[in-house]
């Protein structure tokens, strides 16, 4: 999971394709912090590497889609 400060965030598929939940996310990969003023009347977003996530608490406002919180980081 990935967390800054006390914002939990997640990926959903409308930002990063189906298949989120088998995606790999390198724990070397470095995010990105962006406020996108038109997603949702304005919210912090992470990005890097063909990865974007939103916050928990915005997810499945977009549609119904696939979402993860617990990412792979191909360590195990």
């Amino acid at each position: 999971a990935i967390e800054r400060g006390p914002i939990l965030f997640c990926a959903e598929a409308v930002d990063n394709g189906d298949g989120v939940r088998e995606r790999t996310l390198n724990s070397s990969v470095d995010l990105v912090g962006d406020y996108q003023a038109g997603l949702l009347n304005g919210v912090a977003v992470l990005s890097g590497d063909g990865w974007t996530l939103v916050p928990y608490y915005a997810w499945c406002h977009r549609g119904v889609n696939e979402m993860a919180v617990w990412l792979n980081n191909g360590e195990g």
